[in-house]
């Protein structure tokens, strides 16, 4: 396929693209030149979930972190199915901790916290026939932890969440379902068509179970969700995702539902397919989304 770049919903500016693949060349510390050799770190954390189990999550502090007394912005960004909290930091996968110390020596003025927690095979919902209920832990049990540790600023236009696939899904569920927490959701290549509701049956049909079970699937299905919040209310909002990536699909329904409903989200879609290769360059157009700075 021709490389291509298709504009949805605003402009992308093709130089932005080749900077951000030129970051990603190498692996490690080694990664960067000398000028941008100020590195972050990353801890690793474990919480009690609602199962009564540990949930692990790596959080990144930028270079300057330990010396200081600074409070700092904060991402949330999520992972795949099948991954876990160390895929985004992987240096053979998300290679995140590079990005982000490049991104930051660069631009020192917007050094932030990134939290990487594991949700397994959540899709990052409460469960509706067990105690695992991941979304209750994430904003009961994660963000407080968080943020009781690390200084974090709290506001919400200081607070955002990010993900890929899977991780995209809960990051534009949590968009629409604690709006008043973040100031920006960027999600990447995500599965919106999974939990999906297509049941039009009225309640009058089902019975005292059937309606409890399409109560909680429309709770999770992220276009019943989108009907529900107004504008005003939401933050801001972003999907990129490839050309060749089958979750485009249900990318491009929702940006069209969401315009209908007049919510100011944005799309982009660039070549691309369902892997790391394009997810670390999203990464670096959801920094600057989160700054209000992509073009």
């Amino acid at each position: 396929m021709k490389n291509r770049t298709l504009l949805l919903g605003g402009a992308i500016a093709l130089l932005l693209a080749l900077g951000a693949v030129a970051i990603l060349r190498g692996q490690g510390k080694s990664l960067l030149p000398t000028k941008f050799g100020r590195c972050g770190a990353i801890y690793a954390r474990e919480a009690i979930d609602g199962r009564g189990e540990k949930a692990r999550f790596l959080v990144y502090v930028p270079y300057g972190y330990e010396t200081s007394s600074e409070r700092y912005p904060v991402l949330y960004l999520l992972h795949g199915l099948s991954d876990d909290e160390t895929s985004w930091s992987n240096p053979k996968q998300g290679k995140m901790k590079a990005i982000c110390d490049r991104y930051f020596a660069e631009r020192p003025d917007r050094k932030m916290i990134v939290v990487m927690p594991d949700a397994r095979a959540t899709w990052y919902r409460n469960s509706y026939s067990t105690d695992d209920d991941y979304e209750d832990f994430f904003f009961k049990t994660l963000i407080p932890r968080v943020e009781s540790e690390f200084r974090c600023k709290t506001n919400r236009k200081d607070r955002a969440v990010a993900g890929v696939s899977m991780g995209g899904y809960g990051a534009t569920l949590y968009a629409l379902h604690r709006p008043e927490l973040f100031g920006a959701a960027f999600a990447m290549s995500p599965d919106l068509a999974f939990g999906r509701v297509e049941n039009d049956r009225s309640p009058d049909d089902e019975n005292e179970e059937e309606r409890a079970f399409s109560s909680f699937s429309e709770t999770n299905d992220v276009f019943r969700a989108l009907e529900q919040r107004t504008p005003d209310e939401l933050p801001r909002i972003m999907i990129d995702c490839g050309d060749d990536d089958g979750c485009l699909l249900a990318s491009l329904e929702f940006f069209q539902k969401a315009r209908n409903r007049n919510v100011p989200l944005e799309l982009r879609v660039r070549n691309g397919s369902h892997n790391w290769e394009y997810w670390r360059v999203s990464l670096v157009m959801a920094l600057d989304f989160i700054f209000d700075d992509l073009q």
